[in-house]
């Protein structure tokens, strides 16, 4: 099964399928209790994430978990993700 995550209001999703959403327990619980977070599904079927939930921040980390290059974020992501 494949889900798809939306970014706040922005036109950025991304696909993920439940072998990726492993990685990601944030995602994994918005999927096991959509009824109980407010981010649920909207009218398209997409889960959409918090606006302070940023595509490129996201994708980023994604990339360094599944690749396990996980100091690489020291370089990919901007200091204001730090806080």
């Amino acid at each position: 099964m494949i889900y798809t995550f939306r970014f706040g209001s922005t036109n950025k999703t991304i696909q993920l399928n439940e072998e990726q959403l492993i990685h990601i327990p944030y995602l994994s619980l918005l999927i096991t209790h959509k009824n109980d977070f407010q981010c649920g599904l909207n009218d398209d079927g997409e889960y959409v994430l918090h606006s302070r939930i940023r595509y490129n921040w996201f994708n980023a980390i994604f990339q360094a978990t599944l690749t396990g290059k996980i100091s690489s974020l020291f370089t990919e992501l901007p200091e204001e993700a730090n806080k």
